[in-house]
């Protein structure tokens, strides 16, 4: 009959251990929202000034059909063409930056595929697995190693749980599983 506390504790300790697990993973998922965000609205940024360049090259087109009638009024148009290589100048250091922006967008995107294959680096899914209703999922999956792979080595597992929502149709929710060890995966 003590046993049935010491287990209740246990599985008070394991629901709270997975809940926070769960919170952590949720929190990193909204800054990875987040970044994705942000990454969107710096694209959008780049995409309108790209426009804005190939509409300014555009016009340093047109300047240039017009170089003859400008030359008659060199004198005249001196500062104007000084401003107009200022811009120019401006359009180069804007290319740069805008490229400078589309490399950072890139080691930002490599980042966090890096952050997201860390963070499911131990984690396997298993799928087809039947599901009872007061199923200990741990058990399950050590059952499935054991009897359907034919795997006797003791796997260490930590978190091992179901996911998604409870189908009435007969489907089975796939188990998540992290593996303690790494070299357990191989």
């Amino acid at each position: 009959m003590s046993e049935a506390p010491d287990l209740t504790i246990e599985l008070f300790e394991l629901l709270t251990k997975i809940d926070n697990r769960l919170t952590v993973i949720e929190a990193r998922t909204d800054r990875i929202e987040n970044i994705e965000t942000a990454l969107g609205q710096l694209t959008r940024k780049v995409d309108t000034m790209k426009s804005d360049i190939i509409e300014l090259k555009t016009k340093t087109t047109d300047l240039e059909k017009n170089a003859d009638f400008i030359s008659n009024k060199y004198e005249e148009l001196r500062g104007e063409n000084s401003a107009q290589d200022n811009k120019i100048r401006q359009l180069q250091k804007d290319v740069l930056d805008i490229r400078d922006a589309e490399n950072n967008t890139t080691e930002l995107k490599e980042k966090i595929l890096d952050l997201q294959c860390r963070s499911m680096r131990n984690n396997l899914v298993f799928t087809g697995l039947e599901e009872s209703a007061e199923e200990n999922t741990k058990q399950v999956l050590h059952k499935f190693i054991r009897e359907e792979l034919n795997i006797r080595k003791e796997i260490q597992l930590g978190t091992v749980h179901r996911f998604g929502q409870k189908d009435n149709n007969g489907r089975h929710r796939p188990i998540v599983a992290s593996f303690i060890f790494y070299e357990d995966l191989l």
